[in-house]
């Protein structure tokens, strides 16, 4: 198998695993009464080789971060990144959240 091959391979099993992990993530969440998304390389499908999964938390619904974050942590087989819209400024938060209506949802 060439290089570009296998690198293309491991891109796609990353992806892969970040799709999944993402799934995971958000149901845990939501499980405990969290609203979350995945945006970022994962929602646009150009991850790397060492992506992480990038998960916008919109409503905690009283849960701490610090669980909310344990939650993610360990639902995801990938290392993650987790954001609260609470603490994005609004010119970014308008960016993520038109990423996140213009990508192919996966959860």
């Amino acid at each position: 198998m060439s290089i570009e091959a296998t690198i293309l391979n491991r891109i796609n099993d990353r992806l892969l695993a970040c799709r999944e992990s993402a799934s995971q993530v958000v149901a845990a969440l939501k499980d405990v009464g969290v609203e979350a998304v995945p945006f970022g390389s994962t929602l646009r499908g150009d991850v790397h080789t060492d992506s992480d999964l990038d998960i916008l938390v919109l409503d905690c619904d009283g849960v701490p971060r610090g669980v909310v974050m344990e939650i993610a942590e360990r639902a995801s087989s990938v290392a993650v990144d987790v954001l609260f819209a609470e603490d994005v400024k609004p010119e970014v938060l308008n960016l993520i959240e038109q990423e996140i209506r213009r990508g192919d949802q996966i959860c």
